[in-house]
């Protein structure tokens, strides 16, 4: 579902990933790491609040030259939580949000004060890189609630070197300021654009890691393209308001031309989603007008970054021969990837992919452990899900150092010990999206934050298959089939919802529901909706009642749980017909109301091992 381009809170993250001749191949050997030879370097770029609108070879010419056409394209990859600060965290801990329950980007819901609060400090991808003998260096945005007054208090661990943004300069584009990690000392960049000081501040990091006898970990978080806040003099007087990105002169005359889409889902004619996103009015010229200047100066708010790119790659070429890898991921889809037995202009359209896996995958490149059973499945770097694609010459092969097995093979290093259960061969076919707290809008014309706005997302790309399913806590669904209505306009449930009404929601009164109001979750979907309909409604819902409390081997294996003894491992399986009455008897997924936060009590029922087929078989459960 597209909320439309005013909505705010989207996270994208790009990603380069370099293997200067640490691996196996035609690179010439590279300096051992502490601990084991053969771990590749590894350079992530996150970008913040950037969409799929932006990727084209003239937007981003050194991702596309320098990564996209030297590499593999994934075309389906998810945010958990299309959210800032819930996303950064499941990437730093591999984990769904429904697990490490950082939920929004304040208190008590989220944030940096939330995150220490909650114990992970010490337990991130970052602190399990620097056990698993990386130099770990991270320059830019962390979080938001990562300030002043508390940089130094609360401070980041497993980090040898780096500089936050903190508030309150964290998205100020010409007033950056940072907070450096080692003796948290503050550092303001007046008239200095901010992505321009990441990019130096990286590069130096780059000089300095490439100069020592260790594997490294190098992020770089700018801000771009997300809206400039103006800062303030203390965080007292700071008070955020979001407005147009801000990029440099040299920029400014640039994508004139450009502006968003108007595909069938932009600013239809009649209302179309649920909740208070069937509500919105249409945009009038003038909103569209701005918008379109909104968007271009997202374009030209990415150039420095894009640059940083080039940069990159110029830096670890001068420091001799070798492959590189690299990542490119947004909101949606994109996720590119380059290095070493990754086949040049390959486009995985089969497997699902998130940023829960992309955590994953870059324990598995270092070898690295985390403390606790993670959520994430290693991405199929390599076609290994794809036989053909095997050549045997794969980033992270280790000549029996370290963990180089990436993707599907057996002894991934994700885990916890006691956790190493092998992941499947197949690559995973599911996306789980997660939302509890208010929708955030930007710009002159935003609305105060909307409560309503928590759900469960499942996307199925399984063969043939693709469809995307929703459940509200207002109890109405939606369920669009993506290769009829890849844009979500057209919802199968409509008429399903259309049985009853809702109960307007009050954030500070949310018991306050109407009696009269139809709980639509807890019944069945029989007499409005035609068979096929109905059977692939409730194949997903039962699905999504798996995915939604999760914890590790369950997230990448969901219908091992549904159906343990193996009768069906895919989508595909589980319509045949001869199902119909154990996933007509499974409880339905619901919320109780529109609570704000993730609380298990209030999504009842939660999966129980006791439903699955054959377990009892031709039992008829009950929520």
């Amino acid at each position: 579902m597209r909320l439309g381009a005013l909505l705010a809170g989207l996270v994208a993250a790009s990603a380069v990933s370099a293997n200067n001749g640490n691996g196996k191949g035609n690179a010439k050997p590279g300096k051992p790491g502490k601990n084991g030879k053969g771990k590749p370097n590894i350079v992530l770029i996150l970008t913040d609040d950037q969409d799929l609108s932006t990727l084209s070879p003239d937007v981003l010419p050194h991702l596309y030259g320098q990564i996209a056409a030297e590499g593999t394209h994934f075309t389906q990859f998810f945010a958990p939580v299309s959210l800032c600060c819930p996303s950064r965290v499941s990437l730093l801990r591999a984990q769904h949000a429904h697990n490490h329950n950082v939920t929004y980007v304040s208190e008590p819901y989220g944030g940096w004060p939330i995150f220490n609060k909650l114990g992970y400090t010490h337990q991130t991808i970052l602190n399990f890189m620097q056990e698993a003998g990386y130099g770990t260096y991270y320059t830019g945005k962390l979080m938001n609630g990562h300030n002043i007054d508390n940089c130094a208090s609360l401070p980041v661990s497993g980090v040898t070197e780096g500089e936050f943004l903190v508030d309150p300069w964290t998205y100020d584009y010409w007033s950056p300021g940072f907070c450096d990690v080692n003796t948290g000392q503050i550092a303001v960049h007046n008239g200095s654009y901010s992505s321009d000081v990441v990019a130096q501040k990286v590069l130096g990091h780059l000089d300095t890691a490439l100069s020592k006898d260790e594997p490294f970990f190098v992020v770089a978080a700018p801000i771009g393209p997300h809206s400039h806040i103006p800062g303030a003099k203390n965080s007292n007087d700071y008070i955020p308001g979001m407005s147009i990105p801000q990029y440099r002169p040299q920029d400014a005359g640039k994508f004139a031309d450009h502006s968003i889409e108007r595909h069938e889902g932009f600013n239809p004619d009649f209302p179309t989603g649920v909740s208070w996103v069937k509500d919105l009015p249409r945009l009038n010229q003038t909103q569209i007008d701005h918008l379109d200047d909104w968007h271009r100066a997202r374009l030209r708010a990415l150039q420095p970054i894009d640059a940083l790119i080039g940069d990159v790659f110029a830096k670890l070429d001068a420091a001799g021969p070798g492959k590189t890898l690299g990542f490119e991921e947004d909101t949606r889809v994109p996720l590119f990837v380059r290095g070493p037995g990754v086949e040049k202009g390959r486009v995985d359209t089969t497997g699902s992919w998130g940023i829960v896996d992309l955590g994953r995958t870059i324990l598995d490149l270092g070898g690295a452990k985390t403390s606790y059973e993670n959520d994430g499945q290693a991405i199929d770097l390599f076609g290994k899900g794809d036989k053909k694609h095997d050549n045997g010459k794969h980033l992270g092969q280790t000549n029996g150092h370290g963990n180089g097995n990436i993707g599907n093979a057996p002894g991934n290093s994700g885990n916890a010990p006691g956790h190493n259960k092998p992941d499947a061969n197949d690559n995973p076919r599911h996306a789980l999206s997660e939302y509890w707290i208010l929708a955030i809008e930007e710009g002159p014309w935003a609305h105060p934050p909307r409560p309503n706005n928590t759900y469960r997302t499942l996307r199925v790309s399984d063969g043939e298959h693709k469809y995307s399913y929703s459940v509200w806590c207002t109890g109405e669904r939606e369920l669009h089939d993506l290769n009829e209505d890849p844009h979500q306009v057209r919802n199968l449930l409509k008429a399903h919802n259309d049985l009853g009404r809702f109960a307007a929601f009050n954030a500070s009164a949310p018991a306050a529901a109407s009696a009269a109001s139809l709980d639509l979750a807890s019944r069945g979907l029989e007499g409005s909706l035609d068979e096929d309909t109905k059977r692939v409604a409730e194949r997903l819902d039962a699905l999504l009642l798996v995915l939604k409390t999760c914890q590790g081997q369950q997230c990448r294996e969901p219908w091992a749980s549904l159906f343990p003894t193996g009768e069906v491992t895919s989508f595909a399986d589980a319509l045949d017909a001869g199902y119909d009455g154990y996933f007509q008897n499974l409880p339905r997924v619901k919320f109780d109301e529109c609570a704000l936060g993730y609380q298990a009590r209030r999504e009842r029922p939660l999966w129980e091992d006791a439903w699955a087929w054959k377990a009892q078989e031709n039992m008829v459960v009950q929520s």
